[in-house]
């Protein structure tokens, strides 16, 4: 039995189904993909004048919708990021990179940013009037206390030994 030949018009239905298919997973793409990338900082960027680091996690400073977010495997900074205070910026960078080792739970990343920098010596308390500054005026949203609690919580974490 030989095979068995496609009419056109269902050859055509089948390739409008496969078009059809391709562009609704280019709609479902992760905006990840549509990322606008303004500059590689590499993975030790110098930032308000400390050079800091993320374990080799490399920077970049890109267009989103926020100061800073951490993805996988990388750091985004908004260009709004270089106009905070140096403690702030140094806190937000510090934020973002414990994002790789605690995921998405902000009081750890909040409390593992400001330890660490308490530990490398990027933060003293002097920061830390700086970053609650900062933080107490922004309002709680579904992943990040109210503002004056986040700084309580901030400062709870920067004296634990």
């Amino acid at each position: 039995m030989g095979s068995q030949r496609m009419s056109p018009l269902a050859w055509w239905r089948m390739k409008g189904l496969h078009l059809v298919c391709l562009c609704a997973s280019l709609a479902l793409a992760p905006p990840a993909l549509a990322l606008r990338i303004l500059e590689n900082l590499g993975p030790q960027p110098t930032l308000a004048g400390v050079s800091l680091s993320c374990g080799g996690i490399k920077t970049y400073v890109a267009d989103i919708g926020d100061v800073a977010m951490a993805e996988r495997g990388r750091l985004l900074l908004s260009q709004a990021f270089f106009e905070l205070p140096a403690p702030v910026q140094w806190f937000v960078y510090s934020h973002e990179c414990a994002h790789q080792r605690v995921g998405g739970n902000e009081g750890a990343a909040d409390c593992l940013a400001v330890q660490r920098g308490r530990e490398q010596g990027f933060l003293d308390v002097q920061a830390l009037e700086a970053i609650c500054a900062y933080v107490s005026p922004l309002p709680e949203d579904r992943t990040h206390l109210g503002g004056p609690q986040r700084c309580e919580r901030i400062r709870s974490c920067f004296a634990r030994p």
